[in-house]
This record gives C-alpha cells, structure tokens and sequence, in this order.
C-alpha cells in the first residue's frame, strides 16, 4: 500500500511539473512575441500580448511583476490640453480629451479646489472661487493600467480692494 501510495505521489508532481514546463514555454512564447512588438513600436498589439500571458498561463507565470511592469510601459496616455488656465471667479468648466490605449482609465485632481469629473473619454475640470490674490496651481492625474500621466490647472487669484483714510483701512474682494 505504501508502494502505491508512493507512485501516485510521483505521477502527480511528475503532472505538476509538466504543466509548469508548458506555462513556461507559453509565457516565453508570448512575451518574446509582445517584445518583439514593443520594439516595432505596436504598443497596443504588444500590451494585449502582455495581457494574453495571463490567461494563457492560467497564474503559472515566473514573473508576473515584470508583466505589470511591460503592460505599463506599453500603455500611452495623452490630452488635448497639457495646462488649463481659470479665472478667479469660479464657476467655470473646462474639457481635456484624454486618448489612453486602455479599457478604462481614472482620473483626480490632488487639491480640494479644482474639481475632476470623468466624462466618457474626456475630463472635465472646473474650479472653486479663488479669493486669495494669489493664483494657485493644481495638478490633475489621468491613470490606466498603472501608469500615471498629468497635467496642470492654473487659476488666477481675486482682485483685492482697499479703500484707505486717515483713521481706517478697509479691504473687499
């Protein structure tokens, strides 16, 4: 009974070791083929590629960071716009058109002020008042399949106004 026992034990790590020989070969097969690509400069032949490892392989991927790492690589995001420029009286909503080579992408604004909204294949931005006399600068990012691009909103600060007497000084926005 142990002899048995035994000889299953070796059929089935001899199983596991063929499947895990196969995944590798499939992995080399399909990563030489999506570097090949990447270098011809077909980024989105060559990111789907990438993907395709994953569910070729099944998991059995040797290295699954380096993967993330060419999927990130081969993916492009650019705007129509790479700097916005607001008033200072607030209410204003501009548009960037964003082109990314992924299924979806995300998009936020790293200050309270400036306001992101994701709208299809663009984003709008609009802008809080700003009472402050000094313009204040925001940045806005765009992120898809791990890599992250950005780009700048600038807003003008308020007008300040002072009126002045002998006794007293008073100031309005």
């Amino acid at each position: 009974m142990k002899k048995g026992f035994l000889l299953t034990l070796i059929a089935f790590f001899l199983c596991q070791l063929t499947v895990v020989a196969q995944n590798y070969d499939r992995y080399n097969y399909f990563h030489d083929e999506a570097v090949k690509l990447k270098n011809e400069g077909k980024l989105n032949e060559a990111k789907e590629k990438f993907k395709k490892i994953r569910v070729v392989c099944k998991g059995g991927i040797p290295d699954d960071n380096d993967l993330d790492k060419m999927i990130r690589e081969c993916t492009t995001i650019s705007f129509s716009e790479n700097e916005l420029q607001f008033e200072a009286k607030g209410n204003q909503t501009k548009q960037v058109n964003v082109r990314v080579n992924a299924d979806s992408f995300k998009a936020s604004s790293n200050e309270k002020w400036c306001k992101v909204n994701k709208k299809g294949n663009a984003v709008t931005v609009s802008c809080e008042r700003n009472d402050s006399p000094v313009t204040r600068t925001a940045s806005v990012s765009v992120s898809a399949d791990g890599k992250t691009m950005s780009f700048g909103v600038s807003q003008s600060g308020g007008n300040l106004e002072f009126e002045a007497s002998p006794d007293k000084v008073h100031f309005s926005k």
